[in-house]
């Protein structure tokens, strides 16, 4: 940016949005860890006073302690989020129709990485909102994250068309499922799941009476023939707001426009950021972030489905099989597996994870206070519950890189070599270097205090 006012005369500033934005994307992540590690942090200060009192000198060396580590550690959220709003001042004082619509464009752009970043923070807030109904439904054989956001929960009563029985129970409602629950005091035992891509919904007006509870209505009824519900709630209000959900939820399964022009799209959690084939913005979140063609390939949001030309292949997209020796490209955190689980003893917050040494684990969901954490084996690609001190950070592997177009690396050189490089330089000048004894290991060489000074890098785990 700088470098585009001082000697562009700004006019390439818009650019500058246009090509960062896919870099920018890794704040989504960032973002919506930024509170978890500044809790770590909290607990890490408030037990080692040590590590306390040397971030505080180093904040007071840094910036006079003005600014902690933990106020910097929220700047680049802030930032990330206002580049859209200083877009919008830009374009509001052009006066330039052509820099006017530059600039427009490079505020699509960065509205798009702002909601993009939002929808990650708010679907990994979902993701701890899944994980506590988890723990409190039992008899759950599988983990809730299959059914997606969670779009409601409470209280109703159910019906079945074949007995007729009158049921009270508590019903959690997914993107693609409803869990169908009988309370147990503070927990729930799972009763029934219904699966909505195999139900729709009617209404039913005739059960409506004024004044009398659990007399409000719909159907759900079962598309193969199979048993059938009715759902009764305790007001007007309440049916309104239930029925628009499941309507919404079995809109989002079955879309008006799925089939159009010999598509065959369905809901899709995209492993791999990606964008819209129509509008080409971001496909956002981390789960059923949008629609993907079982045919051709093509992913959109829902509002774009019956904009797209026709599918271009007839036979259904092949999956590639998954490679699990490489690294996974959602982003989220990896564990390797220190020790053997096979699932005893059993999690009581959801299925158990069968885990070996050497596994290496994509982790989903960890509370620090918490012995069981969920996460999906990169070697089955299963996904459960396993004890969180079976395993510890995988270790960052760095690849290959070459220094050599630094002006600070001086490539394979001696210690007496660095002496006489550094000598006739000024104080603070410094030097990195293989060491010739060790080819693998590096040395900083320095000037301080008028004499040349040797460090050698450590490595742990593959990082410096």
């Amino acid at each position: 940016v700088q470098d585009s006012i001082l000697n562009k005369n700004a006019l390439n500033l818009h650019q500058i949005f246009i090509d960062y934005k896919e870099r920018l994307l890794i704040y989504g992540i960032y973002c919506s860890r930024v509170e978890i590690a500044i809790a770590i942090l909290d607990l890490i200060c408030k037990e080692k006073e040590d590590v306390r009192l040397k971030l505080e000198e180093c904040s007071k060396r840094a910036n006079n302690g003005k600014f902690t580590l933990r106020d910097l550690l929220v700047v680049p959220m802030q930032r990330v989020l206002k580049y859209h709003l200083l877009l919008q001042e830009l374009v509001k004082h052009t006066q330039d129709a052509a820099d006017k619509n530059n600039l427009k464009t490079a505020l699509d752009a960065m509205k798009d990485l702002a909601q993009y970043v939002n929808e990650v923070k708010r679907d990994n807030e979902t993701l701890r909102e899944i994980d506590q109904y988890q723990r409190s439904i039992e008899n759950l054989n599988q983990p809730l994250l299959t059914f997606g956001r969670p779009k409601g929960d409470g209280e109703v009563r159910l019906v079945s068309n074949i007995d007729k029985r009158k049921q009270d129970r508590h019903i959690f409602l997914f993107d693609v499922a409803a869990v169908v629950c009988k309370r147990r005091g503070d927990n729930y035992e799972m009763k029934d799941i219904l699966d909505l891509n195999l139900f729709k919904v009617t209404n039913n007006p005739t059960s409506d009476r004024e004044g009398k509870k659990w007399c409000y209505g719909f159907y759900v009824t079962h598309i193969q023939g199979h048993t059938g519900f009715e759902l009764f709630f305790k007001t007007r209000e309440l049916k309104k707001k239930w029925l628009e959900q499941f309507e919404m939820a079995i809109s989002n399964i079955h879309p008006e426009k799925a089939n159009h022009n010999s598509h065959q799209f369905k809901m899709h959690t995209f492993e791999k950021i990606s964008s819209c084939s129509n509008c080409r913005l971001l496909l956002r979140g981390i789960f059923n972030q949008g629609y993907l063609c079982l045919k051709c390939g093509l992913g959109a949001h829902k509002e774009c489905l019956g904009r797209l030309g026709v599918c271009g292949r007839t036979d259904p997209v092949k999956q590639k099989p998954k490679d699990n020796t490489t690294a996974p490209s959602s982003g989220l955190p990896r564990m390797i597996v220190i020790k053997d689980y096979s699932g005893i003893p059993s999690p009581q917050c959801g299925p158990p994870l069968s885990i070996h040494a050497g596994d290496v684990i994509e982790l989903m969901f960890a509370d620090l206070q918490s012995s069981w954490w969920q996460g999906k084996n990169l070697a089955t690609s299963k996904i459960g519950f396993f004890p969180s001190d079976a395993v510890r950070p995988y270790p960052c592997v760095p690849k290959p890189a070459d220094y050599s177009a630094h002006l600070w690396f001086a490539g394979l050189m001696e210690r007496y070599q660095a002496e006489l490089e550094l000598m006739d330089r000024d104080n603070s000048t410094y030097l990195v270097r293989h060491r010739s004894k060790e080819l693998n290991e590096y040395a900083i060489s320095i000037k301080f205090n008028d004499k040349v000074k040797h460090i050698k890098i450590l490595t742990k785990d593959g990082c410096f």
